[in-house]
């Protein structure tokens, strides 16, 4: 969860692409009108993830089990 803007460190981008190369999914949500969300979309896209944007509370609690359901589910052998 980010207000979207890269301030420092390597580029989110890159890093979401390293990431999906280790099958890490990346999904991100941004909160603020003021929230970078392109730069955001792309990092989920790079990712393989998804973008949510939350504008209210009301908005995070219904993204949070948006996400939870595109989550791998494991289970014990």
């Amino acid at each position: 969860m980010t207000d979207g803007h890269h301030h420092t460190g390597k580029d989110p981008k890159s890093v979401a692409s390293k990431a999906q190369q280790h099958g890490v999914v990346i999904f991100t949500v941004t909160y603020s009108a003021e929230s970078d969300e392109e730069l955001m979309e792309s990092v989920a896209d790079s990712g393989s993830g998804t973008h949510f944007h939350a504008e209210s509370a009301s908005d995070l609690r219904e993204v949070f089990p948006l996400i939870a359901d595109k989550l791998a589910v494991l289970s014990a052998p």
